[in-house]
């Protein structure tokens, strides 16, 4: 939406204000920047907190907080390892889903049309259902 030589602007002011401080050096331009990023960024912060609907935010912070408090331990160290069993041996012939994924039926389809290599991988990019 914005212009090219609006864009080019925009780039040649971030530019600048990037270089200079790193022409003055880490303690005094490197420094300076940061802690005017740190306000600016705290400024954003707590102007948007009380322009808005603060109570409400505030509540929503405490809870969502404590939320995770409760669960880290829980959900962190689930990896649903026992769930994919039921999954694994699904399917109306009872193959494994998650190893071998069919690849049998590919070998006796390769093997009882006396195809080459070359055409089963042709095969085995179909879905197995096509099989």
């Amino acid at each position: 939406p914005y212009s090219e030589e609006w864009q080019i602007g925009i780039i040649w002011v971030t530019t600048a204000v990037a270089t200079i401080p790193v022409i003055s050096g880490l303690r005094r331009g490197m420094r300076a920047l940061s802690v005017f990023t740190l306000f600016l960024g705290v400024f954003l912060m707590m102007s948007l907190l009380f322009m808005d609907n603060t109570w409400f935010l505030l509540n929503s912070f405490v809870q969502s907080f404590g939320y995770y408090f409760q669960y880290v331990w829980q959900i962190g160290f689930e990896c649903d390892a026992w769930q994919q069993l039921s999954f694994e041996f699904q399917g109306s012939e009872g193959v494994n889903q998650l190893w071998g994924s069919g690849t049998e039926k590919l070998y006796e389809r390769v093997v009882s049309q006396n195809l080459t290599w070359d055409s089963a991988e042709d095969i085995y990019s179909q879905s197995p259902k096509q099989w």
